[in-house]
């Protein structure tokens, strides 16, 4: 299970109780990440690590993407994605389907949806 973790700290998704990892680390987009991403708000979270063979990385995650939502619920700091990937892991659990949805901002700053699948 993931631990809270303070909002300027990297956060991990290692596996939960039901043993569903994603394979991603972020850390927060401070002016200081912003300014070297080239983007102009503060708003997300930036990928930092993605695990090879991970869901993650199946879907084409990429270290210095900035994820921006999962499943609908904005992410702003390493707390609120941690608490926003195991709150759609337990929504995904309970709704029997396979799939997570994150809304991001690609590396050359255009945004898009991935779509991580779980089987």
């Amino acid at each position: 299970m993931l631990e809270a973790f303070p909002d300027d700290t990297v956060a991990g998704t290692g596996e939960n109780k039901s043993g569903v990892a994603t394979g991603i680390s972020v850390e927060a987009v401070d002016s200081a990440v912003a300014k070297r991403l080239g983007v102009t708000s503060e708003k997300g979270v930036v990928v930092s690590k993605v695990e090879p063979n991970s869901p993650a990385a199946q879907t084409g995650l990429r270290v210095g993407f900035v994820i921006l939502s999962i499943d609908s619920v904005e992410v702003n700091s390493p707390k609120e994605f941690s608490t926003a990937i195991e709150d759609a892991k337990t929504n995904m659990e309970k709704e029997k389907r396979k799939t997570i949805r994150l809304y991001v901002l690609d590396t050359n700053k255009q945004p898009s949806f991935l779509i991580l699948r779980f089987e």
